[in-house]
Parts: structure tokens; C-alpha cells; sequence
């Protein structure tokens, strides 16, 4: 017989607190590793402030992260150990948006379970049966919580070192994509020509999602670290005249792999190619280094759509 789990047992299965907590209820069904997950989306949700004002969507990532904490929860249940993390994602695509009042069902298989690691395969539906998102996905866990940085400051890589000047700084970044706080991730671009650009994001320990990711080790979830680089992704083309009063949406991502956490303390340095850009279509591929410490690296494609889509 199916069961249901709710707060405070949900609790136990989930380290997120708010506002990085994205499940409400998750059913463990009668066919073997077979879960059915609810995330209720509310007017008041805070992302929605950044996310983006005057078009409030879901972000794409989100629906990723809550994929993830429900798969961890699933990875306990089913008998795993240690702390649950996204280790890779083989692909995931955005099929149809998560909007105020839609309520988030994710359809979630786990397969090949050991104690350290596990397989999910998961869709995300609104309640009137669209489908809003698709991923396959690899759990792992933490191995070093909390995360030890070794340096102050590391050094970055030569190649970036030579970028000494900002090409755009907050308030310019501002100017070329909608998203604002609670949801605006990139701090300095300090390059950008011909299909590439570089940017910078500064961890710290105020920002709400470091704080209640993984209490009490404070770490950047997989989540805001695909935001982040897909973020950078809509500057570089947002920043083009031709697409001015346009908003990015994410379309997919493939291949991400992810080999360490970012933690406050970090500046991570994201470089961004594009593979392809032609009128409203974008694909790159991202890495993400701390020094010269590569943290993820993945492929992404997005669109540009009128605000008013």
C-alpha cells in the first residue's frame, strides 16, 4: 500500500530549509522505486521577485533542484547513505513553464541504488497533466561535509588572469537580463567577444541559498550553479541590440557534471562558448573554475522569447 509522507517526517529525509526547501509531500508507491512528489507554487513564493518581475515563471532550475531533494529522499528510503548531491545530468529538457498556482507533480523512478550513489529518472507535470520538464540524472553524495578550502584566495587560471578590466559590472549586468534579487547570480563580466564570454560570481555566506542548502555546511546547490551559468548565457545575448526587450528561457542541459561544491568564500569563474546562436536559439558550453580548480562543466541551449510570452 502507497504511503504518504508530509512534515515533520519529511524533515528527516531532507536537509533543505527555507528557501532552498522545494517539495511540500512525496508518496512512495507500491511498484518498487517508484515516488510521486509535490511542490505547491505560491503566489508569495520569494523567486518570483527576481524571477522575473513582470513575467513570474518558475525558475527551470528549480524544477531541477526539486527532482533532486525528492531524489534524495528516495535514495534514503531505498537504503543510501550520506549526504544526497546531484553528481551528474545526463539531460534534461523544459517542455512547458511552472507558473503562480500551478501545483508541480514529479513522476520519479530510482534505479540501481548502492549506498553511495543512484540513477533517477523523473517528470515533472502541472496538475492538469502538461508536462513541464524531463530529467535523467546521477545522485551521489558528499564525500568532504563541510567542504575545506585550502586557500585564501586562489589563483586563477593565466588565461583569465588577463582579463583585468569589468566589461560589465552589476548595474550593466542589470541592464541586460530581467532577473533581479533574490535571483540575479552574476556579479562581473570580464570578457566578451566573438561567441565567448567570462564572468564572475562571488559566494558568501549572506546570500539565502548558501545558508539552507545543506545546513550546516553552507554550499551553493547544483541548482543556483546551472542558473548561474545560463545567466551568463542570456548576457552575452541579451546584450545584443537586435534582442533587446527579449527574455532567455531555458531549453535543455546535457552532459553537466559536477565535481565539487562551491562554498562562501569562492569566486568562481564562469567560461562561457557558444556553439551555436542564430535568431532566437542559443547553445554553449560552460566551465566553472574556482583558481584553477575546474567545479562543473556542462553543455546548455535557451531561447529568447518577448516579454510579453
Amino acid at each position: 500500500m502507497s504511503k504518504i509522507i508530509s512534515y515533520p517526517e519529511l524533515f528527516e529525509l531532507i536537509p533543505q530549509r527555507f528557501p532552498a526547501l522545494l517539495v511540500d509531500r512525496i508518496e512512495v508507491c507500491d511498484e518498487a522505486g517508484k515516488y510521486l512528489a509535490l511542490k505547491n507554487v505560491t503566489v508569495n513564493e520569494h523567486y518570483f521577485v527576481g524571477h522575473f518581475p513582470d513575467n513570474p515563471i518558475m525558475p527551470g532550475v528549480l524544477q531541477l533542484a526539486a527532482v533532486a531533494q525528492a531524489a534524495g529522499a528516495a535514495f534514503k528510503l531505498e537504503g543510501g547513505t550520506g549526504t544526497p548531491w546531484v553528481r551528474k545530468i545526463k539531460k534534461m529538457r523544459f517542455k512547458n513553464p511552472v507558473l503562480p498556482g500551478d501545483q508541480l507533480i514529479i513522476d520519479l523512478t530510482i534505479t540501481d541504488v548502492t549506498e553511495k550513489s543512484a540513477e533517477i529518472n523523473a517528470i515533472a507535470r502541472n496538475a492538469h497533466g502538461k508536462v513541464c520538464s524531463i530529467v535523467t540524472l546521477t545522485l551521489g553524495t558528499l564525500e568532504c561535509t563541510p567542504f575545506v578550502p585550502t586557500e585564501l584566495c586562489p589563483v586563477p587560471l593565466p588565461e583569465f588572469a588577463e582579463y583585468k578590466e569589468k566589461v560589465m559590472d552589476t548595474n550593466a549586468i542589470s541592464a541586460s537580463i530581467p532577473h533581479r534579487f533574490p535571483f540575479q547570480f552574476i556579479d562581473n563580466v570580464i570578457y566578451m567577444e566573438d561567441m565567448h564570454i567570462v564572468g564572475e560570481k562571488l559566494v558568501s555566506i549572506n546570500e539565502p541559498y548558501s545558508q539552507n542548502y545543506i545546513p550546516p555546511s553552507p554550499v551553493l546547490p547544483v541548482s543556483v550553479l546551472t542558473e548561474t551559468c545560463a545567466q551568463l548565457g542570456c548576457v552575452y545575448m541579451l546584450a545584443q541590440p537586435e534582442n533587446k526587450n527579449k527574455i532567455g528561457l531555458f531549453v535543455s542541459i546535457e552532459d553537466a557534471e559536477f565535481f565539487r561544491p562551491a562554498v562562501p568564500g569562492d569566486l568562481l569563474t564562469i567560461d562561457f562558448r557558444l556553439a551555436f546562436l542564430k535568431s532566437r536559439l542559443g547553445r554553449g558550453v560552460c566551465k566553472v573554475y574556482c583558481g584553477s580548480e575546474i567545479i562543473c562543466e556542462l553543455t546548455m541551449a535557451f531561447a529568447l522569447v518577448d516579454k510579453e510570452a
